[in-house]
């Protein structure tokens, strides 16, 4: 554990570039979705269920989260990038911790109405 606690404030401290503001993907709803298709997945094992909350298996994950649009996502150099939510407001009260995630004005849900 006192291993990985270094190895992250190496990381911290290093002096690795930044990536400007500008490298950061803008948000762009998606196109409505079409019903119907096909889903191929090429593993060993078929997924076991399509919710990626309670997903036991990775190939059950990685189905799963093409169904599914992110809140943010994690780019290139750990960079991480809205999706669905614009930047969440935390707060820390003590021992209490209040995240406060809006999501975008131009949210849509896949049959294209917006989210309310």
């Amino acid at each position: 554990m006192a291993q990985l606690a270094v190895l992250a404030l190496v990381f911290a401290c290093s002096n690795a570039p930044t990536p400007a503001r500008s490298a950061i993907p803008p948000y762009q709803p998606l196109a409505p979705a079409v019903r119907g298709g096909t889903l191929v997945v090429a593993d060993w094992e078929a997924p076991s269920d399509l919710d990626p909350l309670t997903a036991t298996t990775e190939t059950s994950l990685r189905a799963a989260n093409l169904l599914f649009a992110p809140l943010w996502s994690v780019g290139p150099g750990l960079v991480v990038y809205p999706g669905l939510a614009e930047r969440p407001a935390v707060k820390v009260s003590g021992s209490t911790m209040t995240v406060d995630v809006r999501l975008r004005p131009q949210a849509r849900w896949s049959d294209g109405s917006p989210v309310t």
